[in-house]
């Protein structure tokens, strides 16, 4: 059994700011083609922003470039060259959501053997003027368009890994990069350009400092920066990799560029190509646990936005490939509720490298409370409990405990009223377990 650690600690009177809606995702709610609307589940989890890759129509029939602008070869200031009914049905999904869009601009992961789209384009000034009709068609009506106003544009995805992403060398995607980035800029300046999707987030970064140089010197705007990471059973390495982004971006000036983690998930056991074992941890109750510890460490953490991979039916997603709601939906449920208390309080206990993570947070009327705490793994300290001080209120308290774990989907298990004053809960904190504590005046 492992050793007990220290307790959780939580002052409600020593408020640090505000809590980061950092639960932002991949894809939208429209799945199988449009006969799957996954809308009412986003709604409650309320994601900020939506990032569109690998989208599970399932075919790649809209967002790709490739789907919306089927002939490379045509005119690009042509409103025939475009294909935009699929694609405008899918964003007008996630539009009447109110959420935000990162649209990926370019073509998804091909795992096949021959790859069709993986490609650089033939010609990158035509490429980008198809990107400026995309652009046009959402946000200024252009060809019987919309004014959805999506701000950020993403180039290309994984581009430092060949084949399955891009063909060519890295010279030909910073090529490709700094036209369509000054491109889309000049001719539509009140949107966010960037990328560049980094896959490869603990290499030497070779590539990151070969196109962060080629925007230096050639002009290029970098609006954001993208990069992806999953973490295996050890949590610390969000933070060795996001100050490492962090740290490149400002060794090379790009100081307010902000970070955007736009994949990212937590993959207990095996890997993707053992799907039956890795479906189970990654959807299961550990992983599940993961997210939510993940979301809390992600506070203290320069991490600007983060998009979990992903929001719908994949392997990855948060649902089944039927629509329920899978344990992974029920862990950002429990962070999106802690949005409802935002003002964030001070909590100590967090541990990423045991697989720990606290958040606590105060309603802006000082009338409720609440607390989500999250386990990972096994290995490592259980913590001793949770004491709480500084709640803003004389009197009892009433503490309703909801439960993440193998037999509850954050139900609540207790609700009990306790003596006025400073609380000590002594609850054991299983692996794989996120609970999340509601504290009202009673």
């Amino acid at each position: 059994m492992a050793d007990q650690g220290p307790a959780f600690r939580v002052d409600f009177g020593d408020v640090r700011g505000r809590i980061r809606p950092l639960h932002s995702a991949n894809n939208g709610p429209l799945c199988l083609g449009g006969l799957m609307d996954l809308s009412d589940g986003f709604r409650e989890l309320g994601h900020p922003m939506l990032r569109l890759h690998d989208c599970q129509w399932p075919a790649d029939l809209m967002v790709d470039i490739h789907a919306v602008f089927p002939d490379p070869d045509a005119d690009p200031d042509d409103p025939a060259s475009y294909d935009f009914a699929i694609t405008d049905d899918y964003l007008k999904a996630i539009v009447d959501l109110g959420m935000g869009i990162e649209y990926r601009l370019g073509c998804r992961i091909e795992h096949t053997a021959r790859r069709r789209n993986a490609h650089p384009p033939k010609d990158f000034n035509r490429w980008a003027r198809v990107c400026i009709g995309i652009i046009r068609h959402v946000n200024e009506g252009w060809a019987g368009g919309h004014r959805w106003g999506i701000r950020h544009w993403e180039i290309w995805n994984e581009p430092d890994i060949p084949p399955g992403c891009w063909s060519g060398d890295w010279a030909s995607y910073y090529d490709l990069y700094v036209t369509a980035a000054r491109a889309i800029k000049a001719a539509c300046p009140d949107v966010l350009v960037g990328g560049p999707a980094y896959a490869y987030a603990n290499d030497d970064h070779a590539f990151v400092e070969g196109l962060l140089s080629a925007c230096k010197e050639r002009g290029a705007p970098l609006d954001f920066f993208s990069w992806h990471t999953y973490a295996g059973r050890d949590l610390s390495i969000w933070e060795r990799r996001a100050r490492t982004m962090r740290d490149l971006l400002d060794a090379h000036g790009f100081t307010g560029t902000p970070t955007h983690l736009n994949e990212w998930n937590c993959c207990p056991d095996g890997d993707w190509q053992d799907w039956p074992t890795f479906a189970r941890g990654l959807n299961g109750p550990r992983g599940a646990s993961g997210v939510a510890t993940s979301l809390a460490l992600f506070q203290d953490l320069p991490i600007d936005e983060a998009f979990l991979y992903t929001a719908d039916t994949l392997v990855y997603g948060l649902y089944t490939r039927e629509g329920e709601r899978q344990k992974n939906w029920h862990a950002v449920s429990a962070f999106s509720r802690m949005l409802e208390t935002p003002l964030r309080a001070a909590a100590a206990g967090s541990d990423a490298a045991a697989g720990l993570g606290l958040l606590a947070g105060l309603s802006e009327d000082g009338r409720t409370a609440q607390i989500m705490a999250g386990r990972y793994v096994a290995e490592g300290p259980t913590p001793a409990g949770l004491s709480v001080t500084g709640l803003p209120w004389t009197g009892q308290t009433r503490v309703t405990l909801h439960q993440l774990d193998a037999d509850h989907d954050l139900a609540p298990i207790r609700d009990t009223i306790v003596p006025a004053g400073d609380l000590r809960l002594n609850d054991a904190l299983p692996p794989a377990t996120v609970r999340l504590y509601r504290l009202t005046p009673a």
